[in-house]
């Protein structure tokens, strides 16, 4: 009866938890546009930025814009999200990779978010 109740608790997490979009799902043609132009430099950038409006104003905002003449993707995306800095990072050459990864690993890591109450 456990295992009844139990699969029926994960079925049901799993019907109402919360889905959260890959970049390519939200943004949709925006988010191939700036990947495939390479508008950000790299392909890593656009997923780490943060969206300054709510991703339909933004949406709707594109689809209006692109398909005018001198529309910039790059300045669009500058006005539309906040894009972060790449960190100052210093390599020293002729390193082992253990040593390189050891070098960097305050730049690898990260502190855990902060829950708001």
């Amino acid at each position: 009866m456990k295992k009844i109740l139990f699969f029926f608790l994960f079925l049901v997490r799993i019907a109402y938890g919360q889905v959260t979009a890959t970049p390519d799902i939200l943004w949709g043609q925006l988010f191939k546009d700036v990947q495939l132009t390479h508008t950000l430099g790299d392909n890593k950038t656009f997923v780490d930025c943060i969206p300054k409006y709510e991703p339909s104003i933004i949406l709707k905002k594109y689809n209006q814009q692109k398909t005018k003449t001198g529309f910039d993707l790059k300045s669009f995306v500058q006005q539309n999200f906040k894009i972060p800095s790449p960190p100052n990072v210093k390599v020293t050459s002729g390193l082992s990779l253990k040593e390189h990864l050891e070098e960097l690993w305050n730049v690898l890591t990260r502190q855990k978010d902060s829950v708001k109450k």
